[in-house]
Parts: structure tokens; sequence; C-alpha cells
């Protein structure tokens, strides 16, 4: 009678180590609050307990700058919009 609860507290705490990673994402693995390692993409096991994984996305995303005008030093205006990427 009482195995039955600590198989359902196993399987939970085994379950909560599997980690899937995107193929655009990558994770970071913490071992008691420390770099340890780092995931690919696919399926990953980590330590519940002791590790905990950050996910970063890795794509890159670009961010239009609007329109903007200038006055150079010999009173010529000047307009400029620039696309900005952030990794």
């Amino acid at each position: 009678m009482m195995i039955v609860p600590i198989l359902v507290v196993l399987i939970f705490i085994v379950a909560s180590g599997v980690r899937v990673i995107q193929q655009y994402e990558t994770g970071v693995v913490f071992q008691l609050g420390k770099y340890s390692r780092t995931l690919q993409p696919g399926l990953n096991f980590i330590i519940p307990v002791l590790e905990w994984a950050r996910v970063v996305d890795m794509r890159v995303s670009t961010h239009d700058i609007p329109k903007q005008q200038a006055i150079t030093k010999d009173n010529v205006p000047v307009s400029f919009n620039k696309r900005r990427s952030v990794f």
C-alpha cells in the first residue's frame, strides 16, 4: 500500500528531469547555482534536485528604427533610417 505513493513521487521526479530543447534554442544548466554545461537541441536529461536549466532563444530579431532627420554642420538636411539586429 505504501509503494504506490512512493512510485508516483519517483515517477514525478524522473519526469521533471527531462528537457526538450528546440532547434533554435540552447539550454544552460546550473548545478547548485553555478554554470555546469550547455544543452544542445533535442532530448536532454538533468538531475531534478541539484540542477536547473534555463532555455535561451538564439534567433536573431530585427527592430526597425523610425526615420529620423538631422541637420549637418553646413545646414544640409539629412534623413536616415536603420535596421538594428538584436542577438
